[in-house]
């Protein structure tokens, strides 16, 4: 199904332990003509940058936030001002931070067309609490935010918490997290498939589970998808790489239940680093998505 799209770009990486994903965005744009990712160069692309100076450049995190909140704000209007011209929003990050402001304007931007699930792709559960977590730092908590939990200081004026109830969330390829994290999960009853889930049970399959869980209560969907869940080996550019991940043979044949459903309001990528890429390996997967989400690229056979 071919989409209207405009790209979105966040060019922050405040919020990553390891700084890099911020040039992502502009990076891609660069390669955005490469025929054989069928991403034409035609479509609207918009980077957003956050306002700071060189001397942020080794703040602790709390001192970074007032960046990150400052960037939401504007990311989540950016998303809102797409909707309402018709094309459909897929931010590109920069770190996992941006979700807050992604998917507040995701459900900000249908408005009154009825509730908004999230599938959340990753390596990590991103639901760390400051003061908690033994480690910390922004990208490590934008799904707690989301679900309304830990410090209310990361919300911009903007939006409202929670974004989402923990019946409208499933994550999909965890396979690295703190216990406290995992309780905070298990607490709220949102749905984890780990890794070892997919392997079992088969990559198509548990995708297909999770857009029926998100849908079960939800008129429409939206998918983030953090570069690190995927194996190290084959994408290498990513903040911070966990072995053991989803291979894109599999990666593509979950993207094909969502190419063409109606439901699927947005898309977000996350978290490619540019300088930890070998061989433009991730970057040419990250385009690759990109094309399928827009409507380029034929499904992989199963």
């Amino acid at each position: 199904m071919h989409r209207n799209c405009e790209i979105i770009g966040v060019a922050s990486g405040w919020g990553a332990q390891q700084r890099g994903c911020e040039d992502g965005p502009e990076s891609l744009y660069k390669k955005v003509a490469l025929k054989s990712c069928k991403v034409e160069q035609k479509y609207l692309w918009e980077i957003l940058y956050p306002l700071f100076q060189e001397k942020h450049q080794k703040n602790p995190p709390e001192q970074l936030l007032s960046l990150i909140c400052e960037l939401n704000c504007h990311l989540s209007q950016a998303v809102v001002n797409c909707m309402e011209k018709g094309y459909f929003p897929i931010v590109v990050g920069g770190d996992h931070s941006m979700a807050l402001g992604t998917w507040a304007g995701v459900k900000e931007g249908l408005n009154k067309q009825g509730k908004l699930g999230l599938i959340w792709i990753d390596a990590r559960m991103d639901s760390n609490i400051a003061g908690i977590s033994s480690t910390f730092s922004w990208d490590s908590v934008p799904l707690a935010s989301l679900l309304g939990c830990g410090d209310p200081s990361i919300f911009p004026k903007n939006i409202k918490s929670p974004v989402f109830s923990p019946d409208q969330i499933c994550l999909i390829g965890v396979r690295k997290f703190e216990s406290a994290e995992k309780e905070l999960l298990e607490r709220m009853n949102v749905k984890v498939f780990y890794m070892e889930d997919l392997k079992k049970k088969g990559f198509a399959e548990v995708m297909q589970e999770a857009i029926d869980i998100v849908s079960k209560n939800c008129d429409s969907y939206g998918v983030t998808l953090d570069m690190a869940v995927m194996d190290p080996k084959e994408a290498p550019g990513v903040a911070e790489p966990v072995n053991g991940g989803i291979v894109s043979t599999e990666l593509f044949k979950m993207l094909n239940l969502v190419m063409n459903d109606k439901r699927l309001k947005a898309f977000e990528i996350a978290e490619f680093n540019p300088y930890r890429d070998r061989d433009e390996r991730t970057a040419c997967i990250c385009l690759e998505i990109l094309g399928r989400i827009m409507g380029h690229s034929k499904p992989v056979k199963e």
